[in-house]
């Protein structure tokens, strides 16, 4: 439907915060995107046959988390404050796909880091540990925001919807954003 099509006899423009719509989900997209594609291209060649590969591979990939959960911040973000319903669906599934995956590959980490425990020199444990401590921490850091946003993607689409509420002197009309008293 065109932000100029008839409703109710009237004809709706958009307001001036949707002209931001676009370059905001282009600063998010960026921001999102671009970090872990840098982290994969210094991952090659693949070598998921390798416990120090597969070690190394997530502590780099985690260092990406940090922007990347920014970038998808501003997203969800954007689709809610533009209302956007359906892209914050969408990006509510992405995160609990995110969650999951990560989840799996923290997992696998963790049995990584064991694996190449035993191989690490004496002089080099405290900064094997503290890499691995760091890895998981941010790896953690992203399930909890990640399953968190999932979680809010169900609930703001209900928040988001105009509502009615009777209060005792006369007829609240509240649209996200805004608030009309009608007597």
């Amino acid at each position: 439907m065109s932000p100029l099509s008839p409703v109710g006899g009237r004809r709706i423009v958009p307001d001036d915060r949707h002209v931001l719509a676009v370059p905001t989900y282009l600063v998010a997209f960026s921001l999102a995107c671009i970090p872990p594609f840098d982290a994969a291209m210094q991952l090659l060649p693949l070598q998921i046959g390798q416990p120090r590969w597969r070690f190394g591979a997530f502590g780099l990939v985690s260092n990406a988390f940090m922007l990347t959960l920014a970038g998808f911040l501003v997203a969800f973000v954007a689709s809610a404050v533009f209302e956007h319903r359906r892209t914050h669906r969408v990006l509510g599934f992405v995160a609990l796909f995110g969650a999951i995956l990560t989840t799996v590959g923290l997992l696998l980490f963790a049995l990584d880091a064991l694996q190449v425990q035993r191989d690490v020199t004496v002089a080099a444990r405290l900064a094997f540990r503290v890499a691995s401590i760091t890895a998981a921490a941010k790896a953690t850091l992203a399930i909890v925001t990640l399953f968190a946003a999932a979680r809010a993607s169900r609930r703001t689409g209900d928040a988001t919807r105009a509502r009615v509420v009777q209060p005792p002197d006369g007829l609240l009309v509240a649209t996200p954003g805004r608030a009309k008293k009608v007597v």
